[in-house]
């Protein structure tokens, strides 16, 4: 009997920390995709452009439902609109799909935002609503009537706005924004 109950014990044991290994151990994303960069409204349909989207790093579970995301995401194309097409990242990422909470630089504690990126759970698909600076430099915002977004995996407008308005769902719909076009 006690025999039983020690086998019986041990088995839990190793349940538990096979769970806890696979639940904490960081998973490897490498996200290499052909993306699409667009601005949203009807009189900028003609705007577009493909670029190829990489996201690389460790994604790490955490308690609740968040994960946190250490890597780079990196855009290759004609012409991004940003200042800078690589961004060292340092994210938390919850159940609505996922915010950019910040950029850290390599060298200083100055944190950039760049914009509000929605990746989903198992990132292979991502969009990223950018942030645009003001022309005095001081401050920027994005708008759901004419905003600049980046998509992926999408090769067309079309793709690229089915993948924004799926992982911006729960977002559009606690803004009290809109469906984007």
């Amino acid at each position: 009997m006690k025999k039983k109950l020690w086998l019986g014990s041990l088995a839990i044991i190793i349940i538990f920390i096979a769970f806890a290994a696979y639940w904490f151990f960081p998973r490897t994303v490498a996200l290499n995709t052909e993306g699409f960069k667009y601005r949203l409204g009807k009189e900028n349909i003609a705007y577009g452009e493909s670029l190829q989207v990489h996201v690389n790093g460790k994604a790490y579970r955490r308690l609740g439902d968040k994960v946190k995301f250490i890597g780079e995401i990196q855009l290759e194309g004609k012409d991004t609109l940003l200042q800078e097409n690589s961004w060292q990242v340092d994210l938390l990422i919850d159940q609505t799909n996922g915010e950019l909470l910040y950029v850290r630089g390599n060298d200083t504690m100055l944190h950039e935002t760049i914009g509000t990126l929605f990746i989903n759970r198992d990132f292979s698909e991502m969009t990223i609503a950018v942030i645009e600076e003001y022309e005095d430099g001081n401050g920027g915002s994005w708008s759901g009537e004419d905003g600049l977004m980046i998509s992926a995996p999408a090769a067309t407008r079309e793709e690229a706005l089915a993948v924004s308005n799926s992982l911006m769902a729960d977002y559009l719909k606690n803004s009290d924004s809109f469906i984007l076009r």
